[in-house]
């Protein structure tokens, strides 16, 4: 019953808000999109590791259509892949590949004031 009620919720008119649909608040709707989106970027790391050891099998010896997917992926999914490729057009990313590791946590201190 509960999901009928927030599918309703999403089908009326703008005029609605999260505070006056009664299926759930804006806090427990974020939470639970944010605990699906964690999901989704586990998933999405494990997904590339697969891929790249798959890529280091010889071309002859690889598994018949192991690179295509046979399902559609979700809007979390999607969202994971676009957070995690690399854009060429951003001027931060060469910056960000260049900073040295941070230092462990168990580092002796530089300065007196940290």
């Amino acid at each position: 019953m509960r999901e009928d009620r927030r599918f309703i919720c999403r089908q009326t008119p703008p005029s609605w808000s999260f505070s006056t649909c009664p299926s759930k608040t804006k806090k427990e709707d974020f939470k639970e999109r944010g605990n699906i989106l964690e999901k989704a970027l586990e998933a999405e790391d494990k997904h590339r590791k697969d891929i790249d050891a798959i890529m280091q099998i010889d071309e002859r010896k690889r598994p018949y259509s192991s690179l295509q997917e046979v399902k559609a992926a979700t809007e979390e999914e999607l969202e994971a892949f676009r957070m995690k490729r690399g854009r060429s057009d951003d001027p931060m990313s060469s910056f960000l590949a260049k900073l040295p590791p941070p230092l462990p946590a168990d580092s002796p201190k530089l300065s007196p004031w940290d």
